[in-house]
């Protein structure tokens, strides 16, 4: 479901999604964790995904305008995590900062590993 409250139910709605209600016969909000099997167009297949939903609904994502490659790491329950633009949960190799001073392809202290929960 999107900020208006309309339901986003076509193959690629969950990636601008920021609620998720369940399946279809639901209708619960959810929060925490969530393992959710959608069609993923970037990988032309069905794929399980995780999501994190914050208190009030709200999608864990990399809000950024900027850079869509770059991934919004958040800290819950003490442990960090990064998130893609879709709200997918990264589980990868990633530079821990952009364009930080010092940070490089070359240097393996720039590299963080991007935890599966």
């Amino acid at each position: 479901m999107n900020e208006q409250g309309e339901r986003q139910s076509d193959d690629d709605g969950w990636e601008s999604a920021i609620y998720y209600l369940g399946n279809w016969d639901k209708g619960d909000m959810k929060i925490g964790w969530q393992k959710i099997y959608v069609y993923d167009s970037d990988e032309d297949d069905d794929m399980e995904h995780w999501f994190n939903f914050k208190s009030n609904g709200k999608k864990r994502f990399n809000d950024s305008t900027e850079n869509h490659d770059i991934f919004k790491e958040e800290k819950i329950n003490g442990k960090r995590y990064g998130f893609d633009n879709r709200g997918v949960m990264t589980y990868e190799w990633a530079l821990a900062t952009e364009g930080e001073k010092g940070a490089s392809w070359a240097s393996t202290s720039s590299w963080r590993w991007r935890r599966w929960r």
